[in-house]
């Protein structure tokens, strides 16, 4: 059974956080911080809810939360855990996904690369001095958020070439020329017939 954290992420404008968008996240580009009900919303970039980004305002956030509340000076506004499909915050998109599988990644997961598969992380460990995450990725916005790991990132294709080069990866999460290698390898093979 999954442990709920009691955590409240309280979405706080600050104007100094608006160029703290990743590089390879252009979803949220030049959009204010807000939250998207469904798919549909979050890929036409049309919030449900969202808060005036030109308020000055501290900024304060926790990356693994249950519950998502937009704060706007003494208005409070409260999503539950799933109620939404995700949000945007300070140029990070986030999306949520619960497969209900004992041991399976819950929560929201902000997305850190997108040209080709979608790459996640999650918040794992976080104290004063370090923060740790764990990476996911899933094939696209709709589809299962699995381990970034090569034992599942096989499966994802049936082409021998693919998995080779899969494996002849070092590092899972290599980053060059603005994109992720596992999803360079990945869009490299899916077009082509399956060859197992």
């Amino acid at each position: 059974m999954k442990t709920i954290k009691t955590i409240v992420f309280i979405m706080i404008v600050a104007t100094t956080s608006l160029n703290a968008q990743s590089d390879d996240s252009k979803l949220s580009k030049h959009s204010p911080n807000g939250v998207y009900r469904d798919y549909k919303e979050f890929v036409a970039r049309h919030y449900t809810d969202s808060v005036d980004i030109s308020k000055p305002k501290a900024s304060e956030k926790n990356n693994d939360f249950d519950a998502v509340v937009l704060k706007e000076g003494k208005h409070k506004r409260k999503y539950t855990e799933g109620e939404i499909y995700g949000y945007s915050l300070n140029g990070k998109d986030y999306r949520y996904f619960d497969s209900e599988k004992a041991g399976s990644p819950y929560g929201y997961f902000e997305i850190i690369g997108n040209k080709g598969l979608i790459i996640y992380r999650q918040t794992e460990n976080s104290n004063q001095q370090d923060v740790t995450y764990d990476y996911y990725y899933s094939r696209d916005l709709t589809s299962p958020i699995k381990p970034l790991d090569k034992e599942y990132l096989k499966h994802e294709l049936q082409n021998k070439e693919y998995v080779v080069s899969l494996f002849a990866l070092k590092n899972i999460l290599e980053y060059k020329n603005g994109e992720y290698t596992v999803s360079k390898i990945f869009n490299t093979y899916k077009t082509k017939p399956s060859d197992f």
